[in-house]
Order: structure tokens, then C-alpha cells, then sequence
């Protein structure tokens, strides 16, 4: 939704250009009405007594301590001490729907809801409350109480790209590492890439392949029984439909309805026997593509790994 310039404003705005201005055209300024107003959001922040702060327009360095939202919140609002800050924010307030541009007599304060973009680290923090994220593996409830350093990223489209790779991990660097704060690190550590309403645990590719070996063989082994009960059923059949036995009158000669359907189903098991190797056959190459050769078919990616 595009936000509405007042008639006034923009009148106002033209008459800037006439005189010369740019009006944020090849990166300039937008210029500011005679009423201090413009043509985008420019809000006033609300500063905590112990934020410095640099500012441009709408964007924002803020160092001071850990709050989202009004000066009595977060580890910094109830005083705990090592809740240092670094605050990289830009478009202060830019999904509240005013109906107009906010100008300065909108004081705002941090707001990880309605904020344009921003990079968010604390020395001391609880990202989960603040971004308001509640899917996933919790906090450990002294971590919630206590917080731990963290940062948060948050805009409407993110990218990190690597020119040679990626690497992201859930675990300290050395084992003997403690957590910002001293405290023992959990061992239950996870990546969590979350999309949707529920989570699940990703598939190991080699474990995958391993225990899809050894459904295969047995599967080619109970293919290939059937394939000799199918064999034995024909040899069966015909050894039936030719048998010969003694009576108390002579010979009983074959049966003729034995015969016709001898010379009737036969060849057609023959067929499916014939379709069953077949089938086994190109079964063998499609696993043998999909688990083991290094082509575009191999389940296994080769490029994205976990463990």
C-alpha cells in the first residue's frame, strides 16, 4: 500500500523543484516543506538516556542498551548489567498504517513489527521474544531469565551469498567455551531453518543412501525368489498338463483342458519373467545412478552438507 501525500505537501514539494531541488532525485535530499514536513517517513525517534546516536533521515545507528520497544523494556529497561547494544535500523515505522507519511511530530520507538529493516546485536538479549518467534527449540528458562548475546536480522528479503562457500553452525568454536555470560553451553545445539508451522529433523544423505542399499538388496533378493516361483510354476504346469498315469483299465492320457491352458498361460508367464528381469534390470541402473554415480540423478547434493 502506498502511502498518501497531502495536496498541500505536494504542491509545496513542486514548488522546491521549481526553485532548484532535486527532490531525491539522483540521490539528494528530499527536501522538507516549509512546514517540515516530506515527500517519505521521517519520524522521531525516542532516545534512552544512555543511547548515542547517529542518524540520517530514517536510518539509524543506535549504541546504547538491550530494549525493543519503549525505554523500560528489555535487559537494558530493568538494568542488567553487560546488555550493550548496537542497533542498525532503517525505515522507522514504515508498515504503520497512518494514511500519510509520518513526519516528526511522530515519536516512535524501536519497533521489530512495523520497522523497515534491521541488524539488531546485544551483548545480552532474547531474540525470541523480540522477534516475536516462538516456533523451534526454546530458550533454556535460565538463558530466557539471564539472556544471552545474540543478533537478529530482520527485512523483507535477506541474502547472504559466499563467492567460495557458507558455513553455518550451531556449537562453540573450542569445547571448553562458555557462553557470553559464563555459563555452560547446552549440548541439544540446532539449526532450525523454519518456513512454515512445523518442524523436521533433516535427512543425513549418506545414512539415506546406506539404508536404501539394503532395502534394495533385499528387495532384488525377493524379486528374484518370485522370479523362481514363477519359473517353478511353468515347469509345474507343463510337467501337469503332459502327465501321464497308470489306471486299472490302462493309461490315463493327458487332459486336454491341462494342455490348453499350458499352451495358453506358458508363454505368458515366460513374458512376465522376461518383464520381471527387465524390470530388475533397469531398476539396478537407476540405483546405481541415484546413490552411487556422480551425476545430476545422485540423491546426494554436492553442495549443501549437514551433520
Amino acid at each position: 500500500m502506498t502511502k498518501k501525500i497531502s495536496s498541500e505537501l505536494k504542491q509545496e514539494l513542486l514548488n522546491l523543484i521549481d526553485k532548484g531541488s532535486l527532490n531525491g532525485f539522483l540521490n539528494t535530499e528530499v527536501p522538507n516543506s516549509e512546514k517540515g514536513e516530506a515527500g517519505e517517513d521521517r519520524p522521531t525517534y525516542i532516545k534512552a538516556k544512555a543511547e548515542k546516536i547517529v542518524k540520517k533521515s530514517n536510518s539509524y545507528i543506535i549504541l546504547g542498551r538491550d530494549r525493543m520497544g519503549s525505554v523500560a523494556h528489555g535487559f537494558g529497561g530493568r538494568g542488567f548489567p553487560n546488555s550493550n547494544t548496537i542497533d542498525l535500523v532503517v525505515g522507522l515505522g514504515s508498515s504503520r498504517d497512518e494514511g500519510r507519511f509520518l513526519n516528526a511530530k511522530d515519536t516512535l520507538d524501536k519497533d521489530m513489527i512495523h520497522d523497515a529493516a534491521r541488524v539488531y546485536i546485544s551483548q545480552r538479549t532474547n531474540l525470541d521474544d523480540y522477534f516475536e518467534e516462538y516456533l523451534g527449540h526454546p530458550y533454556y528458562m535460565q538463558d530466557k531469565e539471564q539472556g544471552v548475546s545474540g543478533i537478529g536480522i530482520k527485512a523483507d528479503s535477506i541474502l547472504i551469498q559466499g563467492r567460495r562457500n557458507i558455513k553455518i553452525k550451531a556449537g562453540p568454536s573450542r569445547n571448553d567455551e562458555k557462553d557470553s555470560h559464563l555459563s555452560d553451553l547446552p549440548i541439544d545445539r540446532r539449526i532450525e531453518l523454519i518456513a512454515g508451522s512445523s518442524l523436521q529433523p533433516v535427512i543425513k544423505g549418506e545414512a539415506l543412501v546406506d539404508l536404501l542399499k539394503k532395502m534394495f538388496k533385499q528387495i532384488t533378493l525377493n524379486r528374484s525368489a518370485i522370479t523362481t516361483i514363477m519359473t517353478d510354476l511353468i515347469r509345474l504346469r507343463a510337467s501337469l498338463s503332459l502327465h501321464m498315469h497308470p489306471t486299472n483299465t490302462g493309461v490315463a492320457l493327458p487332459s486336454p483342458d491341462q494342455i490348453a491352458a499350458c499352451v495358453t498361460n506358458v508363454p505368458k508367464d515366460i513374458e512376465k519373467i522376461l518383464n520381471e528381469l527387465n524390470t530388475q534390470l533397469q531398476m539396478t541402473v537407476d540405483v546405481l545412478n541415484s546413490l552411487e554415480s556422480p551425476t545430476n540423478s545422485n540423491i546426494l547434493s554436492k553442495s549443501v552438507f549437514t551433520s
